[in-house]
Order: structure tokens, then sequence, then C-alpha cells
């Protein structure tokens, strides 16, 4: 069990793939303390917890890529929603809108529900 343990650890170091070097690192710590070697398991947790945060890779999903990315074009908009302004009756559809968002999302909310009974029905 052990052995396996080190060769992720080993393989994550080599890779430099720091998120399965931390799972690694933890389940190690996790097999010394069920093994009852509580103190080199809390070394091993103190070492991990000092470990540097992830660094997460952040996708912006407004340029387009692959075989349409030359086709085409995105980006971000200067405007933000408090700078547009709206007509009342704009007003009046907008507020409609979120509204039926709301049904919607009560409706998402009682299918569960719905389905049970129907379920039972049967």
């Amino acid at each position: 069990m052990k052995n396996e343990i080190l060769k992720q650890l080993l393989l994550a170091h080599v890779e430099g793939d720091d998120a399965a070097f931390r799972k690694a690192a933890l389940q190690l710590a996790s097999a010394e303390s069920t093994a009852g070697h509580t103190r080199v398991a809390e070394g091993l947790r103190s070492i991990v917890a000092q470990m540097p945060a992830r660094k997460s890779k952040v996708v912006d999903i407004a340029q387009p890529r692959g075989e349409l990315g030359d086709v085409l074009e995105g980006g971000h908009r200067e405007e933000r929603l408090r700078d547009i302004v709206l007509t009342p009756s704009s007003k009046q559809l907008a507020g409609r809108e979120h509204l039926m968002f709301e049904d919607v999302e009560q409706a998402f909310a009682r299918l569960p529900q719905e389905t049970s009974k129907r379920r039972r029905k049967r």
C-alpha cells in the first residue's frame, strides 16, 4: 500500500502535477495515521498545509477556439449593465423575464418531487 503511494508521489513530482502530489502526500499521511504513527502523520499534514495553494487554470470563455476560432470573434464588452439605460417598456419586459426565470427555477426544484409522485402511482 505505502509503496504504491510513494510511487504516485514520485511520479507526480516528476510530472510537476501539484494536485496529484498533494493528494499522494495526504494519502501517505492517512496511511501513517492508520498504522498508528500519529506524529509522522501530523508532520506530513503540516508540510502539506505549508505547500503553496494550487494554481487554477483560468480559461477565457470569450476567446473562440477550435475549428471556428478563425471565423468567430469574441471579446469583453466595455459597457456594464449599470451603464445601459432602458425605456420603461424595456424595464417591464426585463422584469417579466426575471419572473419567468424564477418560475423555471421553481419548476426545476419541484421536478424531483413530481417524478417521485409519478413513480408511486405506477
